[in-house]
């Protein structure tokens, strides 16, 4: 059986996504408006880089194999 090499879509998008509310955190705790607009900036980005990865492996891995 050959050996399937890793693509890492699922891993990247949950490292931003953590990332990502890393920002919201230290905001929520400094108050410092830098942070907050930082997380409001690369908001959609990284839900639409998230969903992606996640919406494309489920098509690759679950859908198609009807």
């Amino acid at each position: 059986m050959p050996l399937k090499t890793k693509t890492w879509k699922r891993e990247f998008a949950g490292i931003l996504t953590v990332i990502w509310l890393c920002l919201v955190g230290v905001f929520l705790w400094t108050e410092a408006d830098k942070y907050w607009t930082v997380a409001t900036t690369i908001m959609p980005y990284v839900f639409v880089i998230a969903g992606g990865a996640f919406g494309l492996d489920s098509l690759a891995k679950q859908v198609r194999r009807q």
